[in-house]
């Protein structure tokens, strides 16, 4: 970490991930809606003057859908924002 009074630079390590049970519809279970997935990545922020950004990759360890889906590769993120 960067640490200055008009500059701060981070590094960070994330490990996110998600897990969504089946649906259900009239009572019945939605065999193809559910899924379970971990990812891992870095992540960078930034806050210099009024402005702080963010950029962070994830790439995925493990997904384990309930049948066939579509499912992202990677994700990535990236925001901006200034402050008053």
């Amino acid at each position: 970490m960067i640490r200055r009074p008009d500059l701060i630079v981070g590094v960070q390590f994330v490990v996110s991930g998600e897990h969504k049970d089946v649906d259900r519809f009239r009572g019945e279970p939605v065999e193809d809606t559910g899924i379970t997935s971990v990812y891992i990545g870095p992540r960078v922020v930034a806050s210099f003057n009024k402005f702080s950004a963010e950029l962070g990759a994830d790439l995925p360890v493990s997904i384990d859908n309930t049948a066939l889906q579509v499912v992202p590769d990677y994700r990535s993120r990236a925001g901006v924002s200034v402050h008053f």
